[in-house]
């Protein structure tokens, strides 16, 4: 993210507390959900004991940069065998959108009803992949558990109608066993993310760490990269065994974002497992 958008959505957030709303005015009743509830409402919700491939795509924002990353993932899932009908996307506005179709608005209800919806559906055998293009602020909140007024500071994702944090993330992921899932973003202080929800059975990605700004423009993203590595199979299988896994997507991505490889910001990639076994083909 650059420091000018974010200087302007930074105050903001600050004025508000740690929740900042677009449009001015905190709406106290977000829009429901327009497609979403109609389309999950004709899936079977349970298990199919098929190894499946899911994703959610996440997008608070209108700006080009967002929109041309989620569209490039959109399109490589695609190719690496990720079905149209088991991935859901949510933008600012919940219109449709000519580079990809979008299920919903990008706000609070809306995840919760999709993460539920998907926690009836995933099992062992599946792949869950989250991504989140948006801009995020780094605040402080009443720590977990605390009676004694203490805090602790989170990232949190600015979405339309209020922010979403990384605990708010942690909680929609409890009740999914995926094989493996990675929970990538594409937000200032991504780190947080990555390191609240890189363990167990979920990979977490970041291009900053808890602390640093993002530097992104269009054509040079990190996300947009590490995903893009599944596609460029032949600059980024570095051990040349025609399976593109998660350490050398993530290692092709810190190679092809300008500012990481020049250590302006500081990937992370957080996981108890074996990325160097994993992939998404």
């Amino acid at each position: 993210m650059s420091i000018r958008n974010y200087v302007g959505r930074g105050l903001a957030t600050l004025a508000l507390a740690g929740s900042l709303f677009l449009g001015g005015c905190p709406d106290p009743q977000p829009p429901q959900p327009q497609r979403l509830e109609q389309r999950i409402s004709q899936e079977v919700a349970q298990p199919n004991g098929q190894p499946d491939k899911y994703a959610i795509l996440i997008n608070g924002t209108d700006e080009r940069r967002f929109v041309m990353e989620i569209s490039l993932i959109y399109q490589v899932l695609l190719e690496n065998g990720f079905k149209r009908e088991d991935i859901y996307v949510f933008d600012q506005d919940g219109k449709e959108e000519f580079l990809y179709p979008v299920d919903d608005i990008a706000h609070r209800k809306s995840l919760e009803t999709i993460f539920n919806h998907l926690q009836k559906k995933i099992d062992g055998e599946d792949i869950l992949i989250v991504h989140v293009s948006d801009h995020g602020v780094r605040t402080r909140i009443k720590a977990e558990g605390s009676g004694s007024g203490e805090t602790q500071e989170v990232t949190e994702v600015v979405l339309p109608y209020g922010n979403v944090s990384e605990i708010d993330f942690e909680r929609y992921l409890s009740g999914i066993n995926p094989k493996f899932g990675i929970f990538s973003t594409e937000v200032c202080y991504g780190g947080g993310l990555a390191n609240r929800l890189g363990y167990g059975r979920f990979v977490g990605i970041a291009q900053t760490t808890a602390t640093e700004l993002g530097q992104s423009i269009e054509g040079n993203i990190f996300g947009g990269f590490f995903y893009q590595a599944f596609r460029n199979s032949a600059e980024s299988d570095k051990n040349k065994d025609g399976r593109v896994t998660i350490d050398e997507a993530f290692d092709y991505a810190k190679n092809r974002h300008s500012w990481s490889r020049t250590g302006k910001v500081n990937p992370q990639l957080v996981s108890d497992m074996d990325v160097k076994s994993l992939s998404i083909k």
